[in-house]
């Protein structure tokens, strides 16, 4: 009995950190969010991106992102400020 209890309890444990290291899932951008994001990568110099997604801070996640000096990773906060750019 009690080396049942233990497996329980390892086994409950295992499931509560697995599940707190998930995250929700992204959103896509709508068209106007889209649109938006288009125009301010633009006055950076950058032409073409992959897909923008809102993830669960409210933060614009932009994969692929072709720059006059390569490609790259960025993250745009509401208000389209640069919070992450990283070289892809």
């Amino acid at each position: 009995m009690r080396h049942f209890v233990s497996l329980f309890v390892i086994a409950f444990a295992v499931a509560f950190f697995a599940a707190a290291g998930t995250s929700y899932a992204d959103r896509d951008a709508t068209p106007e969010e889209t649109a938006k994001v288009t125009e301010a990568l633009n006055a950076m110099g950058c032409t073409s991106f992959k897909e923008v997604d809102v993830d669960d801070n409210n933060v614009y996640e932009v994969e692929d992102v072709i720059c006059e000096d390569g490609k790259y990773d960025i993250d745009l906060d509401m208000q389209l400020n640069v919070i992450k750019k990283e070289k892809d």
